[in-house]
């Protein structure tokens, strides 16, 4: 479920403010490349999501751009 995967990742990031513009930033990025894509064997939003929650945890007090 979408809700449950988005609250759970939001629990487990450390600066969710920082990782929402993280997250938006690699999205557009992913989409101007066409990177961006679950039908095409591509990684999703999820998974983006995922990837980005990671490195969030992992530079905790880093800004959204240098992410």
């Amino acid at each position: 479920n979408g809700c449950r995967v988005t609250a759970a990742i939001l629990r487990l990031v450390p600066n969710p403010t920082t990782f929402r513009v993280a997250l938006r930033f690699i999205k557009h990025w992913a989409k101007m490349r066409g990177v961006y894509s679950n039908v095409l064997g591509l990684l999703g939003g999820v998974n983006w999501a995922i990837l980005v929650a990671r490195v969030c945890q992992l530079y905790p007090n880093a800004a959204p751009s240098t992410l």
